[in-house]
């Protein structure tokens, strides 16, 4: 950050709303939420997401708007008087190639579960899918096709089976067939 320049925590939550609300005035329509979500998102381009684990959530959270959300946070730096700091601004730039690097490596793999809710059920036929198991085994499957934990089908029943304990072994089968 730059010496002798404010800031002001939770400026995006403001800004959000600021931005929504001057839209509507202007009689913008559905783009409201999506400018709206670009502004109040873009301090999350200021974190850290040194992590597959972490750029895997990032880019599944914003989807398409990812590359603008980093955008609009260099915008912000840049804000801050005197252009921004230009360590600060190369290391933005630097965060931006990182996270099309991990999505040339990681391909389509990350972006969907390798197993649906159906399958999960399948495999942990003793669990009530009204207790929301379905929903968190999801988010643990997406984190370790990010960091490349589980690849496949078969990896990803082996990684959820040892994460999670037992469970059926009926879609393991039927997926060793596709291999």
């Amino acid at each position: 950050s730059t010496p002798g320049a404010s800031s002001y925590p939770g400026h995006e939550d403001i800004s959000a709303d600021i931005a929504e609300s001057v839209l509507k005035r202007l009689g913008f329509g559905a783009e409201r939420s999506t400018v709206a979500k670009i502004v109040q998102e873009h301090m999350r381009a200021h974190g850290q997401m040194e992590t597959p684990k972490a750029m895997g959530k990032y880019l599944r959270d914003l989807g398409d708007l990812w590359h603008v959300v980093m955008l609009h946070g260099k915008a912000d730096a840049m804000g801050k008087g005197g252009g921004g700091d230009q360590e600060e601004l190369r290391a933005k730039d630097g965060r931006i190639g990182q996270m099309r690097e991990f999505m040339s490596q990681r391909g389509e793999r990350a972006s969907k579960p390798l197993l649906g809710g159906r399958d999960l059920m399948q495999l942990f036929p003793d669990r009530d899918p009204k207790t929301g198991f379905i929903k968190d085994m999801t988010a643990t499957l997406l984190e370790a096709q990010d960091t490349g934990e589980v690849h496949d089908k078969n990896s990803a029943i082996e990684y959820l089976k040892r994460r999670f304990g037992g469970g059926g072994y009926s879609i393991a089968d039927q997926y060793r067939d596709w291999e």
